[in-house]
């Protein structure tokens, strides 16, 4: 049985397929405008040699009782869009064949399940153009009634102070410390380079600060969801995570302060871990415990 897993989210899409084994990851392209998703999710099936039986996806909105987004503050044109029929339409699909779960909760499972974790509780914790989070909490992937679980970017955060947020709300996590604010900053002070997070890793010194800040702020923000669930440990990803030991120290030294001790670790999945997560649960009973863990980095496909 060929599963086709799809991680959506803002900035980008990337995608991974599993046949009975391993999720294998396939490439990543840009997020697309609504008009035009079904024909990108199309021709990623339609690389596949074999037709798809089950379509997994981790989002980055949330969906209504129909399947359409019906909220995705940083992709508000999306609200309105029926994605469940759409992504069941482009893989010749029913649409019981299709299982959306957030896009966090997805790279949850996938680093959850990497390190062979039985019976273990994970907390990823997701830093790209937004800020989101899921868990595993005693091996079960935890959803929540709307499934909408662990919306930690709109959460308010003390030293957020009134910053405005593009939820609508102020003091959010995310309008502080998520990639698309770093990067509006950095350009406000004349940066003209590439990512923040690889810049941050090889030294440059304005990277650096602009992502202890995001650092600090994620650490103060994560310090009470590892209070309340006290997980075997915090894991991070996203593309802010691209900074590696840059993020990470100033954040466990945050953390550290705000009364955790929970270990942190860096996402071993790169980029593809939400789309290997998908590709899972789109047949969730097929899910087992111990999975070998997976390589850390994978190669990408040009966007």
């Amino acid at each position: 049985m060929i599963a086709l897993g799809l991680d959506i989210g803002a900035s980008h899409v990337r995608a991974a397929w599993r046949d009975g084994g391993a999720a294998v990851p396939l490439g990543t392209w840009r997020t697309p405008e609504p008009g035009e998703l079904t024909a990108l999710v199309r021709r990623i099936a339609g690389a596949l040699a074999a037709p798809i039986a089950r379509l997994g996806v981790g989002l980055a909105g949330a969906l209504d009782a129909a399947g359409a987004i019906c909220e995705w503050p940083n992709r508000p044109e999306y609200v309105g869009f029926a994605f469940t029929a759409a992504c069941a339409e482009a893989c010749s699909l029913a649409a019981d064949r299709v299982a959306v779960i957030d896009d966090c909760a997805a790279a949850a499972l996938g680093e959850h399940h990497a390190r062979g974790r039985a019976g273990a509780s994970t907390l990823y914790v997701g830093v790209g153009t937004g800020i989101g989070a899921g868990a595993v909490l005693g091996g079960r992937l935890h959803l929540g009634a709307r499934r909408r679980a662990f919306g930690l970017g709109h959460l308010p955060l003390r030293s957020a102070g009134d910053v405005a947020c593009r939820c609508g709300r102020r003091g959010c996590l995310q309008a502080v410390a998520s990639g698309r604010v770093l990067a509006e900053r950095a350009r406000a002070e004349g940066w003209t380079g590439g990512l923040l997070g690889q810049a941050a890793a090889t030294g440059d010194s304005r990277a650096r600060v602009l992502i202890t800040d995001a650092a600090r702020s994620l650490g103060e923000a994560i310090a009470g969801p590892a209070a309340l669930l006290d997980p075997d440990c915090v894991v991070i990803g996203g593309g802010v995570a691209e900074a590696g030991d840059r993020l990470l120290e100033p954040l466990v030294a945050s953390l550290r302060r705000h009364g955790s001790d929970v270990p942190v670790e860096l996402a071993r999945l790169g980029a593809h871990g939400g789309a290997i997560g998908a590709a899972w649960w789109a047949d969730p009973s097929s899910i087992q415990e111990n999975l070998p863990t997976c390589p850390r980095n994978y190669p990408s496909t040009p966007e």
